[in-house]
């Protein structure tokens, strides 16, 4: 029973009891989605996936590879992401060959699997509405659809513990939470009732609203969304509770009321023990006090038999009170006292129901249940005075008003419950209306978004408004499906104009370098224009490098001079000194150079003159100390400070660096295989080294190399053997060990060894980073000079003979010059110009009668062809008298005499440079060779394949080469000013082929093989080769040989004794006068590259700003 006298104590025991039953109560309730395949490892996914495409399931199989193939596999072994993307293609393409009945039910089977119940039941009514359906597949849509009935039957107890949760995440501000809950409503495929239907699409805009102030969208933190059969909803993290609202089998006692009694009971023993311990400690005022207390206010709390004893302890408390030990005058009071409280209790009974029943009559619900349950609280609080008959009666009035109190409130409710229905409709028509037009004002305003971003060409941004802001919010809303279909095909034409422009601009720049490649370079090493910024890059990357306060203190004790130095002080000052002069910090382990003898006032004596400060410190070092000890003081720089110490206690300071000594340990091979321009090794070998092809692998031509474990060896060899000898841990020693991994070498030594290994390493780079460029020059030079002045007279006498003009009669066109052959001798039969039939020349004897003894007689002289015959048949003379002269004059004169006359002139001049050069790089001290060839092949040999009666020749193909080949080996002198060069450089040119047929005997008879138009190719070479050993200084040009050929030709003819007659002796003369020279010369020039100069060459200060040089 409730009541409202409650002291303060029992209410906050009763709350405190009440918070500790809450989480009973108010269990947490889980989410109604879980994932029913569990999660899969990637072999179990795949093997799943396989034999899912076997079974004939390739849209399950698909879904599952595509889940794992999420961001391409990128957490896949390649193994597996090979597997998968196989996997992948098979089963798309077996989606693809299924049925349109097949795909949907597969379709609708995964999507009831996942949980969207939605989407399921839209793929199975796409199936029972096909016509022709397959028995089969219509009794298994049917299946499918009981299926998803009988799940969405499960799931419609859960809708509303969703709609109390996503309320709860609203209005804790969890709209991520809230999102999931809301998707899942909507996939679950329930039919919601209005009013939730409303509540959905608020708290759809409010999330909407949230996202666009907040200018992200809010992500559930990977809830999925599949479907589960569990009878309630459950979060995640909390244990299943008990289910509340429509579950609910029975109605509980109200657990605030059992809370309170019990805090009411618990109250009531403990004051009626504490007036116990008042009764028994005398003090009878208190206890009757406490006891009377307890009657009053708690006595509902007691049982029956603990009221009995409590009226008993009251009595008996009283009558100690007042002495009466037979108690016979007590009970009279107490009588008396009882029907005078009796009468009270009555009274105010009584008025206590007049006030319900007007109460009741007036409306006033409240006041009427008021003093209707203090009624029943006087009747119960005053048992003690009625009979048990009276006051079940007076209890029984009290009840009876309290249940027409509450039949009134119940009439009064109903009443107002009519009413606020009605206006709750009302508001509700209001509210739904309100939030259609603010829904659909919202998507008019993202709708506006959408074009505005649209015209922006902000294509994805706008694709996002519409899955956010128009279709979260309205599924089928058609204006924003059309517009998602065009803007993602828009967007997908931007991106592949966008993809062509790229195209076309990244062809346009590839076009741009490619033209940039072909221009040639000016000099030998071209540096990028960023090397420095990508050499510090990497320097900071790879190379260690001293620090700077380190490299400053080194810097300092290694250059700064002394003039004079006269030391007889003591140790300590001897090292003030040096701090001082040097301005250096220093630190001394006195303690430790007290262990080897080495005392502060040990005196020290030095004289120097201009000396470095590190040779005076060093100096002072060796002063100090007992050799009996057998250790010295030393120093090391850390920190930018000078460390004075024992060697033993510095070496105890080690640290490990790691040196990447890959470029040392590589092994420079030589390169000794160019082809030989030798005709003689082709004609007598066969594919000699004039034929082998540049393509041919060398084979066994290389030499066998050094492994590359023995190699590293050898560099760790090197660095214990220079660096601190002896001390190494794998001789025995105790300070430094050296490792190698990958080619590197791992190094734990103290700083000062680690600066010797850095410059011995630096040191051999500096040796191995030197390059040597070789240029050899094939100069042939020609000059070929050509002057020929030439003058044919011929004169024929007695030209109007009876000979010539009877001839003339007969042919008009015969002149007295055609009586005389080429040789000039005289001939009776004349060829004249006329023809008759035949077109053959008409030949006319010799008509006599003749009148005169003389025939025409003629002079004649060819000195101008004998001196033409008379030069080489090559050459520069050759080519000129095989062509026009430069100027020639001819002419005939006709009279009694016939006189034929031609002049000829010509001079001829011609120079040509021919520059052959090939350019070689190679390391300092290797064989290398470059050869430039053109190979022809050419039939060296016919071998005469014979039967009994015929022969055929099979050809053997060889090849020979021209151009220019160079074997070098250089090596760089030790002041780096001169270049040792072994030089084997030659040049060839084929000249031509000559034939020669080969004969064979078949069937008793010489057959030749010209016969069949075979013959054997005989290759005719010019070959210019110098092979020496020479010094030349760097960049300068050296004469390795060559050749000069002068070939002077003068002719000169003419008709003796008239030939020597002054100016006579020009019509009887011809000279002609031919002059050829060649000079071939042979030079080298070769070039040093050193990495360093090369570097400060291009980029002046690029090694002090890196800080190292090509250090270790």
């Amino acid at each position: 029973m409730k009541r409202t006298n409650r002291t303060v104590r029992t209410v906050l025991a009763a709350a405190a009891a009440f918070s500790i039953g809450l989480p009973a109560i108010a269990s947490g309730s889980e989410r109604p989605w879980a994932d029913e395949r569990a999660a899969l490892s990637a072999p179990e996914a795949l093997t799943a996936a396989r034999d899912l495409i076997e079974t004939g399931r390739p849209v399950e199989a698909r879904a599952i590879l595509m889940k794992l193939m999420e961001g391409g596999g990128a957490a896949l072994a390649d193994r597996e992401r090979d597997r998968g993307y196989r996997l992948l293609a098979e089963a798309s393409r077996r989606v693809r060959a299924l049925p349109a009945d097949e795909l949907s039910i597969q379709r609708a089977e995964l999507a009831l699997k996942e949980g969207d119940l939605r989407g399921a039941l839209e793929q199975v009514d796409a199936v029972l509405d096909m016509d022709d359906l397959p028995g089969a597949n219509l009794v298994r849509a049917e299946q499918l659809r009981d299926r998803i009935e009988a799940r969405r039957a499960q799931l419609a107890p859960m809708i509303a513990g969703a709609m109390d949760e996503a309320s709860r995440a609203i209005d804790a501000g969890e709209l991520a939470e809230a999102k999931v809950y809301i998707a899942w409503l909507n996939r679950s495929g329930m039919e919601l009732n209005q009013q939730q239907r409303s509540q959905l699409t608020d708290w759809q805009m409010q999330i909407v609203a949230a996202e666009r102030r907040a200018g992200r969208t809010f992500d559930a933190g990977g809830d999925t969304l599949t479907l589960s059969a569990q009878p309630g909803i459950r979060r995640m993290d909390e244990e299943p509770r008990e289910q509340t609202g429509e579950r609910t089998r029975e109605r509980q006692p109200d657990p605030v009321d059992e809370v309170i009694d019990n805090a009411e009971r618990e109250e009531a023993l403990r004051l009626i023990r504490r007036a116990d311990e008042a009764f028994q400690g005398r003090r009878l005022n208190d206890a009757l006090a406490t006891y009377e207390d307890v009657r009053t206010r708690l006595r509902d709390a007691l049982n029956e038999s603990e009221r009995r004893e409590l009226d008993s302890k009251i009595f008996e408390t009283q009558r100690l009170l007042q002495g009466d030990p037979s108690g016979e005058q007590v009970l009279d009071r107490a009588i008396t006292a009882r029907e005078r409280q009796r009468q009270e209790a009555l009274t105010v009974f009584n008025n206590q129901l007049e006030a319900a029943e007007r109460a009741i009559a007036t409306g006033d619900i409240e006041g009427a249940r008021n003093n209707a349950t203090a009624a029943r609280l006087t009747i119960e609080r005053n048992r003690a005075v009625f009979d048990e008959q009276s006051y079940e009666r007076y209890l029984n009035q009290a009840r009876d008003l309290a249940g027409r109190v509450e039949a009134a409130q119940e009439r009064l409710a109903q009443r107002e419950a009519a009413e606020r229905a009605t206006q709750l409709e009302r508001l509700a028509r209001e509210a739904e209306r309100e939030r259609e037009a603010r829904r659909r004002r919202q998507i008019n305003e993202a709708i506006l978004r959408v074009r505005d971003l649209q015209m922006q060409r902000r294509y994805r941004e706008a694709l996002d408004v519409i899955e956010q802001e128009i279709l979260f919010v309205d599924p089928n809303n058609v204006q924003g499906q059309l517009l998602r279909d065009i803007i993602a095909d828009t967007a997908l034409y931007r991106e592949s104009a966008e993809n062509s422009r790229e195209f076309h601009r990244h062809a346009g720049e590839l076009r741009v370098e490619n033209e940039r490649a072909a221009i040639p370079p000016l000099d030998i090493i071209e540096f990028p224009p960023d090397w420095p910024s990508l050499s510090a890059n990497r320097t900071l990357q790879t190379a260690y490098s001293e620090p700077a306060e380190n490299r400053q203190v080194l810097a300092r004790l290694r250059t700064q001079r002394i003039p004079q130095v006269d030391i007889s002080n003591t140790f300590q000052e001897a090292l003030e000194f040096v701090q001082v002069v040097g301005q250096i910090d220093v630190d001394v382990d006195w303690d430790a150079l007290e262990e080897i003898n080495v005392r502060r006032d040990d005196p020290v004596t030095l004289s120097l003159r201009n000396k470095p400060l590190q040779a005076v410190l060093e100096r002072v070092l060796a002063r100090v100390g007992d050799p009996a000890f057998g250790e010295k003081a030393w120093y090391t720089v850390q920190d930018g400070i000078l460390l004075v110490s024992s060697d033993r206690a510095l070496r105890r300071n080690t640290y490990l660096e790691i040196y990447d000594v890959r470029d040392l340990v590589v092994e420079i091979p030589e390169y000794r295989n160019a082809p030989q321009f030798d005709l003689n090794q082709i004609l007598q070998g066969g594919r000699g080294g004039g034929g082998q092809s540049p393509f041919q692998d060398p084979g066994d031509q290389d030499v066998e190399r050094m492994p590359l474990e023995e190699r590293i060896d050898r560099m760790k060899d090197i660095i214990r053997e220079l660096v601190d000898p002896g001390e190494w841990r794998d001789q025995a020693g105790e300070t430094g060990a050296i490792y190698d991994w990958q080619s590197q070498l791992l190094i734990t030594q103290t700083a000062e060894n680690h600066r010797q290994i850095r410059s011995l390493l630096s040191k051999l780079r500096s040796v191995r980073a030197m390059q040597i460029n070789v240029e050899t020059r094939f100069l042939l030079v020609s000059q070929d000079f050509f002057e020929q002045i030439g003058f044919d007279l011929d004169v024929y006498f007695n030209a109007t003979s009876d000979v010539v003009q009877n001839a003339q009669a007969l042919d008009p066109t015969i002149l007295p010059s055609d009586f005389f052959g080429s040789s000039g001798r005289y001939q009776r039969n004349v060829t004249g110009g006329l023809t008759q039939t035949g077109d053959d020349p008409t030949s006319f004897g010799n008509p006599g009668p003749q009148q005169s003894r003389w025939t025409p007689i003629g002079v004649v002289q060819d000195s101008l062809g004998i001196a033409g015959a008379l030069m080489p048949s090559e050459g520069i003379a050759a080519t000129v008298l095989g062509r026009a002269p430069a100027m020639g004059i001819s002419g005939q004169f006709l009279d009694d005499i016939q006189v034929d006359f031609l002049v000829q002139a010509t001079q001829a001049d011609r120079r040509s440079v021919q520059l052959t050069a090939p350019r070689l790089t190679f390391t300092n001290g290797q064989v290398s060779n470059i050869y430039v060839a053109t190979q022809q092949g050419f039939i060296s040999d016919l071998t005469p394949v014979v039967s009994d009666s015929a022969v055929g020749f099979d050809p053997t193909i060889d090849v020979i080469s021209e151009g220019v080949r160079m074997i070098v080996e250089g090596t760089i002198t030790a002041d780096r000013r001169y270049v040792i060069l072994d030089i084997d450089a030659a040049i060839a040119q084929i000249e031509g082929f000559s034939s020669e047929p080969v004969t064979a005997i078949a069937g008793g008879q010489l057959v030749t093989s010209a016969d069949t138009q075979s013959f054997v190719q005989v290759p005719r070479t010019t070959v210019t080769r110098v092979s020496t050993t020479v010094t030349v200084p760097d960049q300068g040009t050296l004469l390795l040989g060559g050749q000069r050929i002068v070939n002077e030709v003068e002719v000169e003819s003419g008709v003796p004794v008239l030939s020597k007659l002054p100016v006579v002796n020009r019509f009887f003369t011809n000279r002609i006068m031919s002059k050829e020279e060649q000079t071939l010369m042979i030079l080298v020039k070769p070039t040093i590259l050193i990495q360093n100069e090369q570097e400060e060459q291009n980029f002046p200060g690029i090694t002090e700003s890196l800080g190292l040089g090509i250090g270790g």
